[in-house]
This record gives structure tokens, C-alpha cells and sequence, in this order.
């Protein structure tokens, strides 16, 4: 499965491998959207309208994901979007999709504080306020 994913040049070729792999109803939950498809219609033509824009002769001396999220500055935004039943398409997926998440989160983190503090803690809260 290795090689066939690093053959994949975009969505569509890996859109066709997950066919080839999952079960039909598993494939068509996760490819599929509600009733008539029409929000899925209108995210996919809006994904096509992207346009990425290459910058040649730019300084990346110093390169920066800053951004804002929501309104608020972000350093190094990493986002997982509510994923519903991804466990149909692979087991723990999304116990797997948080470990990659505080991983990368990590390693940015200790990466921005190599020339300073290279201790990172993260604190996870309850949702009931307790630690």
C-alpha cells in the first residue's frame, strides 16, 4: 500500500486507492455526503477555484505559518475538524489523528524555542474544569 500511495499525485488518485481498499458502504460514508450532495457540489467547486500562487526571489530565511484562525493570530496553526465515524476507515483513527497533532505541535513548538527554552508543556484541561 506504501508504494501505491507514493504513486498518488493528487486527491483523486488517492480518493481511488481508498475505493480499491475499503468496504463499499465504508468508502461511500466517507466519500459521500447528505442527501443530494449539494454542500459537497459547492466545497469541491470551491476547492477547485484555489489557486496556489508560486513566489520566486522571496527571502525564506526566516519562513512563518503565522496566520489567523477565527480572527485570533495563530504561530503555527494545526487544525483537526470533528471527524465523525474515521474509525470505519482505519481502527483508532482518531486516537492516531491527536497523536499526530500534539506531535507536530511539539516539534514546532521546540523548533520556535530552540534559540531560547527548549522545555514545551502543554496542560490538558477537563471539560468539567478539572486538572
Amino acid at each position: 500500500m506504501t508504494a501505491a500511495i507514493d504513486r498518488a499525485l493528487s486527491i483523486a488518485d488517492l480518493r481511488e486507492l481508498a475505493r480499491g481498499r475499503l468496504p463499499r458502504f465504508v468508502f461511500e460514508f466517507i466519500d459521500g455526503g447528505a442527501e443530494d450532495e449539494i454542500t459537497l457540489a459547492r466545497n469541491r467547486r470551491g476547492f477547485e477555484e484555489i489557486a496556489l500562487l508560486p513566489r520566486v526571489l522571496v527571502d525564506v530565511a526566516r519562513p512563518s505559518l503565522a496566520t489567523s484562525i477565527l480572527g485570533r493570530p495563530s504561530a503555527a496553526p494545526m487544525v483537526v475538524a470533528p471527524m465523525g465515524s474515521c474509525a470505519l476507515g482505519w481502527p483508532d483513527a482518531d486516537a492516531e489523528l491527536l497523536a499526530q497533532l500534539l506531535l507536530n505541535l511539539l516539534k514546532n513548538a521546540a523548533e520556535a524555542a530552540s534559540d531560547t527554552d527548549p522545555h514545551v508543556q502543554f496542560r490538558l484541561r477537563r471539560e468539567d474544569g478539572g486538572r
